[in-house]
Protein backbone atom coordinates (compact mmCIF):
# COMPACT_ATOMS: atom_id res chain seq x y z
CA UNK A 1 0.00 0.00 0.00
CA UNK A 2 1.41 3.76 -0.91
CA UNK A 3 1.98 6.06 2.23
CA UNK A 4 -0.23 9.15 2.49
CA UNK A 5 1.58 11.97 1.13
CA UNK A 6 1.11 15.91 1.66
CA UNK A 7 -1.97 16.00 4.53
CA UNK A 8 -2.12 19.29 5.34
CA UNK A 9 -2.22 19.51 9.28
CA UNK A 10 -5.25 21.65 9.55
CA UNK A 11 -8.67 20.50 10.15
CA UNK A 12 -7.87 16.85 10.84
CA UNK A 13 -8.90 15.30 14.19
CA UNK A 14 -6.85 13.00 16.21
CA UNK A 15 -8.40 10.23 18.80
CA UNK A 16 -7.14 8.47 21.92
CA UNK A 17 -7.42 4.59 23.20
CA UNK A 18 -6.41 4.17 25.97
CA UNK A 19 -6.33 0.54 27.27
CA UNK A 20 -6.79 0.11 30.75
CA UNK A 21 -9.42 -2.97 30.94
CA UNK A 22 -6.58 -5.48 32.22
CA UNK A 23 -7.47 -7.62 35.37
CA UNK A 24 -3.78 -7.57 36.31
CA UNK A 25 -3.58 -11.39 36.76
CA UNK A 26 -0.04 -11.45 36.15
CA UNK A 27 0.82 -8.73 38.13
CA UNK A 28 -0.73 -9.90 41.59
CA UNK A 29 -2.51 -8.55 44.12
CA UNK A 30 -5.92 -7.09 44.74
CA UNK A 31 -5.93 -4.19 42.94
CA UNK A 32 -5.55 -3.87 39.42
CA UNK A 33 -2.26 -2.43 38.27
CA UNK A 34 -3.77 0.82 36.09
CA UNK A 35 -5.09 1.56 39.62
CA UNK A 36 -2.52 1.27 41.99
CA UNK A 37 -0.84 4.40 43.11
CA UNK A 38 2.50 4.90 41.64
CA UNK A 39 4.65 8.60 42.35
CA UNK A 40 1.32 9.82 44.23
CA UNK A 41 -1.51 9.38 41.60
CA UNK A 42 -2.78 5.96 39.88
CA UNK A 43 -0.94 4.52 37.27
CA UNK A 44 -3.80 5.56 34.31
CA UNK A 45 -3.74 9.32 35.92
CA UNK A 46 -0.57 9.20 34.64
CA UNK A 47 -1.14 8.67 30.57
CA UNK A 48 -4.72 9.90 30.54
CA UNK A 49 -3.15 13.40 31.74
CA UNK A 50 -0.48 13.26 28.78
CA UNK A 51 -2.49 13.17 26.48
CA UNK A 52 -5.13 14.71 27.59
CA UNK A 53 -2.42 18.19 28.02
CA UNK A 54 -1.54 18.16 23.96
CA UNK A 55 -3.30 20.02 21.90
CA UNK A 56 -2.88 17.38 19.07
CA UNK A 57 -5.32 15.05 20.62
CA UNK A 58 -8.87 15.95 20.58
CA UNK A 59 -10.81 13.36 22.25
CA UNK A 60 -9.52 10.66 24.72
CA UNK A 61 -11.53 7.22 25.46
CA UNK A 62 -10.40 5.13 28.00
CA UNK A 63 -11.56 1.65 28.00
CA UNK A 64 -12.34 -0.10 31.51
CA UNK A 65 -13.46 -3.42 32.84
CA UNK A 66 -16.92 -4.01 33.18
CA UNK A 67 -16.22 -4.59 37.31
CA UNK A 68 -14.03 -1.37 37.50
CA UNK A 69 -16.77 1.59 36.75
CA UNK A 70 -16.18 2.41 40.63
CA UNK A 71 -12.35 2.21 40.57
CA UNK A 72 -12.37 4.16 37.58
CA UNK A 73 -14.37 7.30 38.83
CA UNK A 74 -12.18 7.04 41.80
CA UNK A 75 -8.43 7.34 39.93
CA UNK A 76 -10.63 10.48 37.72
CA UNK A 77 -10.98 12.24 41.21
CA UNK A 78 -7.55 12.72 41.51
CA UNK A 79 -6.38 16.78 40.93
CA UNK A 80 -3.47 16.14 38.49
CA UNK A 81 -6.01 15.89 36.00
CA UNK A 82 -6.22 19.16 33.93
CA UNK A 83 -9.85 20.43 34.00
CA UNK A 84 -9.43 23.11 31.22
CA UNK A 85 -9.00 19.95 29.03
CA UNK A 86 -11.68 17.64 30.84
CA UNK A 87 -13.96 18.63 27.29
CA UNK A 88 -11.51 15.66 25.49
CA UNK A 89 -12.28 13.09 27.87
CA UNK A 90 -15.23 11.56 26.88
CA UNK A 91 -17.39 8.50 29.17
CA UNK A 92 -15.53 5.53 29.68
CA UNK A 93 -15.52 2.46 27.11
CA UNK A 94 -16.43 -1.22 28.49
CA UNK A 95 -14.04 -3.26 26.93
CA UNK A 96 -14.25 -6.86 25.63
CA UNK A 97 -12.90 -10.00 27.14
CA UNK A 98 -10.08 -9.72 24.52
CA UNK A 99 -7.27 -6.77 23.44
CA UNK A 100 -8.52 -6.55 20.38
CA UNK A 101 -12.30 -7.19 21.55
CA UNK A 102 -11.71 -4.13 23.28
CA UNK A 103 -9.93 -1.88 21.01
CA UNK A 104 -12.78 -2.40 18.69
CA UNK A 105 -15.51 -1.23 20.98
CA UNK A 106 -13.37 1.61 21.59
CA UNK A 107 -13.31 2.86 18.17
CA UNK A 108 -17.00 1.82 17.98
CA UNK A 109 -17.03 5.09 20.57
CA UNK A 110 -14.98 6.90 19.11
CA UNK A 111 -16.53 6.67 15.26
CA UNK A 112 -19.28 9.40 16.50
CA UNK A 113 -16.41 12.20 16.84
CA UNK A 114 -15.31 11.66 13.54
CA UNK A 115 -11.61 11.25 13.71
CA UNK A 116 -9.19 11.60 11.14
CA UNK A 117 -6.43 9.40 12.92
CA UNK A 118 -6.23 7.37 16.57
CA UNK A 119 -3.44 6.96 18.34
CA UNK A 120 -4.03 3.70 20.91
CA UNK A 121 -2.19 3.57 24.01
CA UNK A 122 -1.92 0.54 26.80
CA UNK A 123 -2.58 2.43 30.44
CA UNK A 124 0.15 0.30 32.11
CA UNK A 125 2.78 2.17 29.76
CA UNK A 126 2.42 5.41 32.63
CA UNK A 127 5.78 6.79 31.53
CA UNK A 128 4.81 7.51 27.82
CA UNK A 129 6.24 11.16 27.37
CA UNK A 130 4.66 13.82 25.39
CA UNK A 131 7.25 14.15 22.69
CA UNK A 132 5.87 10.21 21.73
CA UNK A 133 2.28 11.35 21.30
CA UNK A 134 3.08 14.08 19.54
CA UNK A 135 5.96 12.68 17.39
CA UNK A 136 3.05 10.07 16.62
CA UNK A 137 0.52 12.67 15.85
CA UNK A 138 2.56 13.96 13.33
CA UNK A 139 3.88 10.93 11.51
CA UNK A 140 0.33 10.20 10.70
CA UNK A 141 0.27 13.24 8.37
CA UNK A 142 2.48 10.79 6.03
CA UNK A 143 2.10 7.29 7.19
CA UNK A 144 -1.31 5.11 7.56
CA UNK A 145 0.28 3.60 10.66
CA UNK A 146 3.21 4.58 12.81
CA UNK A 147 4.58 2.42 15.64
CA UNK A 148 7.03 3.50 18.64
CA UNK A 149 9.86 1.22 18.92
CA UNK A 150 13.50 0.96 20.59
CA UNK A 151 15.98 -1.30 19.02
CA UNK A 152 16.48 -4.19 20.97
CA UNK A 153 20.29 -4.29 22.94
CA UNK A 154 20.21 -7.96 24.02
CA UNK A 155 21.67 -10.65 22.04
CA UNK A 156 18.91 -12.97 20.45
CA UNK A 157 18.59 -16.48 20.56
CA UNK A 158 16.64 -18.96 19.11
CA UNK A 159 15.64 -22.39 20.22
CA UNK A 160 14.05 -25.49 19.83
CA UNK A 161 10.99 -25.94 22.30
CA UNK A 162 11.32 -29.26 22.37
CA UNK A 163 14.64 -29.42 23.91
CA UNK A 164 15.50 -26.00 24.61
CA UNK A 165 18.60 -25.86 23.02
CA UNK A 166 20.04 -23.14 20.90
CA UNK A 167 19.47 -23.36 17.13
CA UNK A 168 20.39 -20.39 16.16
CA UNK A 169 21.65 -16.02 16.58
CA UNK A 170 18.87 -13.91 15.72
CA UNK A 171 20.11 -10.77 13.49
CA UNK A 172 19.15 -7.97 15.92
CA UNK A 173 20.08 -4.71 14.13
CA UNK A 174 16.77 -4.12 12.25
CA UNK A 175 14.59 -6.09 15.12
CA UNK A 176 12.89 -3.28 17.62
CA UNK A 177 10.70 -3.63 20.53
CA UNK A 178 7.12 -2.36 20.16
CA UNK A 179 5.95 0.23 22.05
CA UNK A 180 2.75 2.62 22.82
CA UNK A 181 1.06 4.84 21.61
CA UNK A 182 0.44 3.29 17.88
CA UNK A 183 -1.00 5.78 15.52
CA UNK A 184 -3.32 4.71 12.62
CA UNK A 185 -5.68 6.51 9.85
CA UNK A 186 -8.91 5.77 11.62
CA UNK A 187 -11.11 3.95 8.82
CA UNK A 188 -8.06 2.30 8.23
CA UNK A 189 -7.47 0.80 11.50
CA UNK A 190 -11.49 0.89 11.61
CA UNK A 191 -11.52 -1.81 8.48
CA UNK A 192 -9.29 -3.57 9.70
CA UNK A 193 -10.74 -4.49 13.15
CA UNK A 194 -13.69 -5.59 11.21
CA UNK A 195 -11.86 -7.50 8.62
CA UNK A 196 -9.87 -9.62 11.10
CA UNK A 197 -12.29 -9.85 14.40
CA UNK A 198 -11.05 -13.12 15.05
CA UNK A 199 -6.91 -12.38 14.55
CA UNK A 200 -6.33 -13.00 17.97
CA UNK A 201 -4.00 -9.87 17.57
CA UNK A 202 -1.80 -8.91 20.64
CA UNK A 203 -1.22 -5.32 19.01
CA UNK A 204 -2.77 -2.94 16.39
CA UNK A 205 0.24 -3.02 14.02
CA UNK A 206 -0.57 -6.66 13.40
CA UNK A 207 -3.92 -6.37 12.13
CA UNK A 208 -2.98 -3.88 9.93
CA UNK A 209 0.23 -5.96 8.41
CA UNK A 210 -2.71 -8.33 7.67
CA UNK A 211 -4.32 -5.80 5.24
CA UNK A 212 -1.31 -5.28 4.27
CA UNK A 213 -0.49 -1.72 5.21
CA UNK A 214 2.52 -0.38 5.92
CA UNK A 215 3.71 0.76 9.32
CA UNK A 216 6.67 3.65 9.86
CA UNK A 217 8.92 3.11 13.41
CA UNK A 218 9.46 6.03 15.27
CA UNK A 219 11.81 6.38 17.60
CA UNK A 220 10.39 5.10 21.27
CA UNK A 221 12.23 5.68 24.89
CA UNK A 222 13.08 3.33 27.02
CA UNK A 223 10.96 4.82 30.13
CA UNK A 224 8.63 3.84 28.07
CA UNK A 225 7.80 0.25 29.53
CA UNK A 226 5.02 -1.43 30.34
CA UNK A 227 4.52 -2.83 33.84
CA UNK A 228 4.27 -6.32 33.81
CA UNK A 229 6.32 -7.48 37.08
CA UNK A 230 6.55 -5.54 40.73
CA UNK A 231 10.10 -4.74 39.02
CA UNK A 232 8.83 -2.89 36.93
CA UNK A 233 6.86 -0.78 39.05
CA UNK A 234 9.35 -0.10 41.63
CA UNK A 235 11.69 1.42 38.46
CA UNK A 236 9.11 3.49 36.90
CA UNK A 237 8.77 4.80 41.14
CA UNK A 238 12.28 5.60 41.29
CA UNK A 239 12.23 7.45 37.71
CA UNK A 240 9.59 9.31 38.79
CA UNK A 241 11.09 10.58 41.96
CA UNK A 242 14.25 11.44 39.65
CA UNK A 243 12.35 13.34 37.48
CA UNK A 244 10.57 15.37 40.65
CA UNK A 245 14.02 15.99 42.24
CA UNK A 246 15.44 17.15 39.05
CA UNK A 247 12.12 19.70 38.51
CA UNK A 248 12.45 20.85 41.96
CA UNK A 249 16.22 21.55 41.43
CA UNK A 250 15.59 23.22 38.16
CA UNK A 251 12.97 25.50 39.70
CA UNK A 252 15.20 26.69 42.78
CA UNK A 253 15.66 30.90 42.65
CA UNK A 254 18.97 31.68 42.36
CA UNK A 255 20.71 32.51 45.48
CA UNK A 256 22.44 35.80 45.51
CA UNK A 257 25.74 36.33 47.38
CA UNK A 258 27.81 39.33 48.76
Amino acid sequence: MPEKKNMQKSHKKTAALILAGGTGERFGGNLPKQYRILGGLPVLCHSIRKFLEINEIQDAFVIIHEDHAALYRQALSCPSLPEDCAAKLHLPVIGGTTRQESVLNGLKAAAASRPDYVLIHDAARPLVTREIIRNACNALQNHSAVLPGIPVADTLKSACPETGTIKATIDRSNVFQAQTPQGFDFRILYDAHLSYREAGATDDIALIEKAGITAKIIPGHRHNFKLTETEDFLLAEALLRAATDEESTTAEPTKKYG
